[in-house]
Parts: C-alpha cells; sequence; structure tokens
C-alpha cells in the first residue's frame, strides 16, 4: 500500500516511520519462515549432492560388476620391428612364432619409358580397361594421349577403381606412367585389358613390386603377406591379420622371426580398483563434511555410511582363493578410507584370475552385485533419498502457502494502521480547526465589565 503524502501532519508525528517499526514486528513471523525455508533449501541440495556421489559409487561399482574387467590381456613381441599384436577380452592366455617371409604390398604397373611428347592410340576402338576385383574403368585413347593425359584420365573421379597414377619424369625428358593400388594384397591387384590397337606391349605396363631383398616378384601372388605361424604356412592380402589365431590381431611390420607372447593385463582391472576407491573415499568425505551441519545427525546418513562399510566388511562365498576384497589390495587406512595396493592385485591376478574375477562379478552373492543392491536402496526412484526430498518439498511447498496468507495479513495490517494514524490525523486537524474557531470566537466578544483588558 502507498505511503502517506504528508503523514502526521496535523500532529507532527513520523507516521511512515512508526509504521514501518510496527510492521517490521509484526513481520517477525515472515523472516522465521524463511529460516525455515532456507534449512530445509539446504537439505535437499545436499542430498541432492549426496545422490550424485553415491550414483558416482554406483558407477565405479558397475565396472568391477563387468567379466571383461577382470579378461583383460595384452601382447608383447620379442621384435616389434617385425611384428606386433593385439588382443580382447576372450583371448586366451599364450604364446606362439611367427616368422615373416614378406609383407603385403599395393600393386604397382609401371611402363616402359618413352618421350614426353610421345602419344598413344587414336583409332576410334582404342583405349585399355583397368580392373580392380569387380570394379573396373576405362580409358578412351580414340584420340591420342600423351602418358600426361592418360594420368589424368586414370585419376578422373569416374574411376571406381581406387587406382592411381603418376608419371615420373626421368632424364633426357623420358616419361615412365606407374598405377598403384589402393589396397594391399593379390586378391586387390591391378589388371589390365585393351582394346582396338592398344596391346600389353603398347604402354609395356608390367609389375615393378620387389621383396625385402629388393628382388622384383617372380609372380604377382607376392603381394600378399606371407607367414610361418608355429610352423604353419600362411599368406593374407593385409598386413593386419586377425583370422590366424583367435581373439589376436597381429600387425606385420617386417621380416624376420618374432615370438609373441599373451599375458594377463592387470592394468584394466587396477584402473577398476582404484576408481572405486576414489568413489567411495569422495562419498565418505561428503558424509564427513554433512555430520557439521544440522543435517549431520540424520539417520539416513548413518543408515548410507553404516551399510556401505558392512558390505565391505562382507565375507563373500563365490568359490576360488579369495572371499574377502581386502585379500586382493583394498583396505582401510586409519582415517577411514581406502587403499589400494597394486601389487597385491598383480599377486591375486596371477595366482587366481577366474576366483578374482568371480569375488566381484557372480551375480548371485560377489561383491559388485552386493553393494549395488545396498547403493540401489537409497538411489532408485521414490527410494530412501527420493522420498526424503519429497517430504522436504512438500514442506517448502506449505511453507509458500504460510507466507502467502502471512503476506495477505501483513498487508491488511499496514493498511489499518495507515487508516488508523489518517483518522488520528484528520480528527486532531478538525481538532486544532475548531481550537483555532473558539479563540477568534472568544477574541471578538466584548470585555466583561469589570475585567481590565
Amino acid at each position: 500500500m502507498p505511503t502517506l503524502q504528508s503523514p502526521g501532519l496535523a500532529t507532527g508525528l513520523d507516521v511512515n516511520s512508526i509504521v514501518s517499526q510496527l510492521m517490521a514486528l509484526e513481520q517477525r513471523p515472515l523472516v522465521r519462515l524463511a529460516e525455515r525455508e532456507a534449512e530445509y533449501q539446504a537439505e535437499i541440495s545436499a542430498l541432492g549432492s549426496l545422490k550424485s556421489t553415491l550414483s558416482q559409487l554406483q558407477s565405479a561399482v558397475g565396472i568391477l560388476q563387468e567379466t571383461t574387467t577382470f579378461q583383460a590381456t595384452k601382447a608383447s613381441s620379442s621384435d616389434s620391428d617385425v611384428l606386433s599384436a593385439s588382443t580382447n577380452e576372450n583371448t586366451a592366455v599364450s604364446s606362439f612364432s611367427v616368422v615373416v617371409n614378406g609383407l603385403a604390398q599395393r600393386h604397382k604397373l609401371g611402363s616402359t619409358e618413352f618421350n614426353a611428347t610421345d602419344t598413344f592410340g587414336g583409332s576410334a576402338s582404342d583405349g585399355f580397361t583397368v580392373a580392380v576385383g569387380t570394379e573396373n574403368f576405362s580409358v578412351d585413347l580414340s584420340t591420342a594421349r600423351t602418358l600426361d593425359e592418360i594420368r589424368d584420365a586414370i585419376n578422373a573421379e569416374e574411376n571406381v577403381t581406387g587406382v592411381t597414377a603418376v608419371v615420373i619424369n626421368g632424364d633426357a625428358g623420358k616419361q615412365t606412367l606407374v598405377l598403384t593400388a589402393s589396397e594391399t594384397g593379390y586378391s586387390d591387384r591391378i589388371q589390365v585389358s585393351y582394346q582396338g590397337a592398344i596391346t600389353s606391349t603398347t604402354l609395356g605396363l608390367a609389375t615393378i613390386n620387389k621383396d625385402a631383398s629388393g628382388a622384383p616378384f617372380a609372380s604377382d601372388t607376392q603381394l600378399d603377406a606371407a607367414l610361418t605361424v608355429e610352423g604353419v604356412a600362411v599368406t593374407r592380402g593385409s598386413n593386419s591379420i586377425d583370422d590366424v589365431i583367435d581373439n589376436v590381431t597381429l600387425q606385420v611390420q617386417g621380416t624376420g622371426e618374432a615370438r609373441i607372447d599373451v599375458t594377463r593385463d592387470a592394468t584394466k582391472t587396477s584402473d577398476g580398483m582404484e576408481a572405486f576407491v576414489a568413489a567411495y573415499n569422495k562419498l565418505r568425505s561428503e558424509l564427513s563434511g554433512l555430520s557439521g551441519t544440522d543435517f549431520g545427525g540424520d539417520s539416513l546418513l548413518r543408515a548410507i555410511e553404516s551399510q556401505v562399510r558392512s558390505a565391505l566388511n562382507t565375507r563373500f562365498s563365490v568359490g576360488g582363493s579369495f572371499a574377502y576384497i581386502q585379500e586382493i589390495g583394498i583396505s582401510t587406512a586409519e582415517s577411514g578410507d581406502l587403499q589400494f595396493a597394486s601389487s597385491t592385485l598383480t599377486a591375486a591376478i596371477e595366482g587366481d584370475p577366474e576366483g578374482l574375477a568371480a569375488l566381484f562379478t557372480d551375480s548371485e552373492s560377489g561383491f559388485a552385485v552386493t553393494i549395488d543392491a545396498v547403493l540401489e536402496r537409497f538411489l532408485e526412484p521414490e527410494g530412501l533419498i527420493d522420498s526424503r526430498v519429497d517430504g522436504l518439498n512438500g514442506q517448502v511447498a506449505s511453507l509458500e502457502t504460510q507466507r502467502g496468507a502471512l503476506e495477505r495479513r501483513l498487508e491488511s495490517t499496514e493498511e489499518r494502521l495507515r487508516a488508523q494514524f489518517t483518522a488520528l490525523d484528520q480528527l486532531v486537524s478538525q481538532l486544532q480547526s475548531t481550537s483555532s474557531f473558539l479563540t477568534q470566537q472568544l477574541a471578538g466578544l466584548p470585555p466583561i465589565l469589570g475585567v481590565n483588558t
């Protein structure tokens, strides 16, 4: 409600100040409502942060629930200049000897050497066709063309074979046309057929690939990689070979002999353990921070801490060599935080990898499924945290209703106070006016006899 323009003019009172002070007293309940709402909102925010931290812990637990976390392998080569290898989670621990006799090459055809001004073709049906597999592309020589022009015709967008052409400019103005396949191996070799007056001798195209010793290929079949794996001869059209040893990809780098050893790789398992420990310690830190607030004594916080810690100390009967997570390197420090010893994990992987995996991944009673069930009770929709947040939001909504009613009452109170002061001011004004009138009237009366004036 707007303030009076000239309040207290008749009375001399500072009406605006008086009303403001009276309303400050009246607004105390509104201040208490705001304080309570701030407390509820702080608790809602704390629960949101806590739920996020619990979700991060659940995600870390999820990694430990995956069998692939414990089945990782790695391959090492005795000579990476000859051969390297990669594995996956299904690769068996093993070792094997490989002799690389030749690498897969992209087929190259080189022409006879010609003068830069020499032309080829000129008759209506002259030309040749380049084919790779089932794809082919024709070069029209019905109009005579130089090697430069033939190169440009082969490199045209219409060429679907992937074959590219270059012209090598030698001494004395001599040129050589070189065609190169886009892929390695015999099955992707370049095949050329001729039309009209153009024959194989016109350009003299022939294979120019050489083996590791620098000798020209005796046959185009040498375009394939040639290996001997544990005495078994193998040829493949690519230097990346994934179909010789189950779940192993060989990457041929050079000729020679190398031994490939496939061993367990503790890296992914160790990373999973470290992520879990970090997520747990973050949760513990957050719970510790909340303990120093008004929210600290809440039963929900105590339930989270006690149930998660109980899961950490559970004995898991899943077979194998391990029944407690402490046996594989996760332990509790004096501070209460978890700590992780990678050396203990490495020993566990070397001693009983299947038992280690079962400790975490057993779908009935393993560590991951046990602690995940604990976390899910707090995180699930309409679970313990959501129910608490819903209750607090209900309290906030109730405060909003109370605030609205209180604000309307305060508006009425202020209007009433201002009306009362306005009426008082008007009454005083009227009394002052009456007083002035009476004073004037009395002053106009004749003097009373016997009274000195």
